[in-house]
């Protein structure tokens, strides 16, 4: 919906969709390169940790890997503080400060009203696409459950982009150089309170 709304696919965005399980949350980096991220305090986190990579590191030194095994933990849709509907509106509003950084986007009411209306039918067709693909294959599948969590999700598309207009920058974590600055001794009592909790 995002590229049918913008007429492109974005660098970000091309970014993002190269990997198979974008926010996993697992992830590895370099001490040095931990001390510098700039990170979203939310269950925007691995887009964040993604757009930190995207700006930070030379694509060529970006991998992905199959450790094996995937545990896909399913979260109920929940409410709007909780479950699938607050993690949708946490990722949004990250996205949508990322792609304004980058400078391929503006939110206004209309734009998210058109991103909207984009988002349920690219879902619609989906949705109609998995359905005749359960009923060839003589499969369960819960047509009106899932339109139910595309009308609550693109409902959160909307409160995503309100809650963004009124703190575009929403709640960071601060950089490890930022917290040094500020707690000197940090190092050594994280160490203290490691030691002390495996005693």
């Amino acid at each position: 919906a995002l590229v049918d709304l913008i007429g492109k696919e974005t660098d970000f965005v091309r970014f993002l969709r190269s990997f198979r399980y974008p926010i996993s949350g697992e992830f590895a980096l370099t001490s040095d390169l931990a001390r510098d991220v700039d990170l979203p305090g939310d269950w925007g986190l691995e887009i964040g940790i993604m757009a930190e990579m995207y700006r930070n590191v030379a694509r060529k030194t970006i991998c992905q890997t199959d450790l094996g095994f995937y545990d896909h933990k399913h979260q109920p849709i929940g409410s709007e503080d909780k479950g699938l509907t607050k993690m949708t509106r946490d990722i949004l509003k990250t996205l949508l400060r990322i792609l304004i950084e980058e400078g391929s986007f503006k939110v206004s009411r209309e734009t998210l009203i058109s991103l909207r209306v984009l988002y349920v039918k690219n879902a619609r067709d989906s949705i109609r696409k998995y359905h005749a693909d359960a009923h060839y294959n003589n499969l369960r599948y819960d047509r009106h459950k899932e339109e139910s969590m595309v009308e609550r999700f693109s409902q959160q598309l909307m409160n995503a982009g309100i809650s963004y207009m009124r703190k575009p920058v929403g709640t960071r974590i601060p950089d490890w150089l930022r917290t040094l600055s500020a707690r000197r001794k940090i190092r050594e009592q994280l160490l203290d309170i490691v030691i002390a909790d495996n005693k």
